[in-house]
């Protein structure tokens, strides 16, 4: 598992800059190029989101309440569009394509607010 951020598309967001956000896209289409040219599809799987989107409306400095895209290339990548609905349905999507058997909190549940037994 790799994991890679980008922070400077929410810097560009904030700072409202069309010019940072244009070298953002066409750094990150380079990168994305990249990754796929050299992986192998039949035996990785890459899934590319955000946490959040400011960067798709340079008219607000704040972060947007827009849907987020996510997108998947590789082997399983067919299984993310019935799998993921939300950000917090990514994990459990990627140890099912592990093979991991990792109980999640249900997506329903706050994941972040601690069961009360």
């Amino acid at each position: 598992l790799s994991l890679f951020e980008f922070f400077l598309t929410d810097k560009a967001g904030h700072d409202m800059s069309f010019e940072m956000a244009e070298w953002c896209i066409r750094t990150l289409e380079e990168f994305l190029w990249g990754l796929t040219e050299a992986m192998d599809p039949e035996q990785e799987l890459l899934v590319v989101t955000s946490d959040h989107g400011n960067m798709e409306d340079l008219s607000v400095k704040t972060h947007t309440n827009n849907p987020v895209p996510t997108f998947a290339y590789g082997v399983g990548a067919g299984g993310l569009s019935n799998r993921v609905r939300r950000l917090t349905d990514i994990p459990g999507f990627l140890y099912e394509q592990a093979g991991l058997d990792i109980a999640l909190p249900d997506s329903d549940e706050n994941p972040f607010e601690p069961a009360i037994s």
